[in-house]
């Protein structure tokens, strides 16, 4: 795995963390519950990190944008050359960081790179909350490593749920933004980094110490990846 690339505030990543992995497909009442949960969240002091890249994630990302919580971005092929109209604001406030852990020539999005970039998300989080994970499938796996090492995993309780909750994931109610907020480690507030800019293009962040700790990090989950 590459070093990982970033365009935004690495400051975002400082603040508790909670990783966000969803299926392709989602059921309704799934849908509507995590609606509302996002709503709770996107104005609290943590950061939601995800791909954002099947619908449910990608609806989850649209609420998060109209609030004030921290957004880590991850994406399954390199950075993009030109920084979406929707990202500009919310990259020059601070609060949104882009991530890829891909080389640049990895410009296109495949099943394996998503896998890896998934396993990326669930690494960063402090804990990983799953709405929705069909089973045998990718968002399945990733839940099944993730308890393998130790993180914390939780779940809307229920029937689309239990799945989930026999790999050891905790069942949370429609209310369950305070057991989320609950479970991740308080953080001190991030410092601003010197040397912002109003122009996304001309960040001069310095990472090098999170990409040494990523790479290191992920290491295990990448060999188990690749051996699969």
């Amino acid at each position: 795995m590459c070093p990982l690339t970033f365009l935004g505030n690495p400051d975002v990543l400082k603040k508790s963390k909670i990783a966000l992995v969803c299926s392709i497909k989602c059921p309704g009442s799934v849908i509507l519950d995590t609606y509302e949960l996002m709503k709770a969240l996107r104005n609290e002091d943590i950061t939601v990190i995800s791909g954002f890249h099947s619908p449910m994630e990608r609806e989850c990302l649209n609420l998060l944008l109209r609030g004030t919580c921290g957004i880590a971005m991850c994406y399954a092929r390199s950075l993009p050359k030109r920084v979406s109209a929707e990202f500009r604001k919310p990259i020059n406030e601070g609060r949104l960081l882009l991530l890829s852990a891909f080389a640049e020539e990895q410009n296109r999005t495949t099943r394996a790179s998503s896998a890896v970039r998934n396993r990326l998300v669930a690494e960063l989080g402090d804990v990983l909350f799953v709405p929705y994970a069909s089973a045998g499938g990718m968002t399945e796996g990733i839940c099944k490593d993730a308890a393998r090492s130790g993180k914390p995993i939780f779940t809307f309780d229920g029937d689309y749920g239990a799945s989930l909750q026999a790999l050891g994931a905790k069942p949370i109610a429609l209310s369950g933004a305070s057991v989320l907020l609950q479970s991740v480690p308080q953080k001190p507030d991030a410092q601003p980094q010197n040397g912002t800019t109003s122009d996304p293009t001309l960040r001069t962040y310095s990472v090098a110490s999170i990409r040494g700790k990523i790479e290191r990090r992920n290491t295990l989950w990448t060999n188990e990846t690749s051996q699969q």
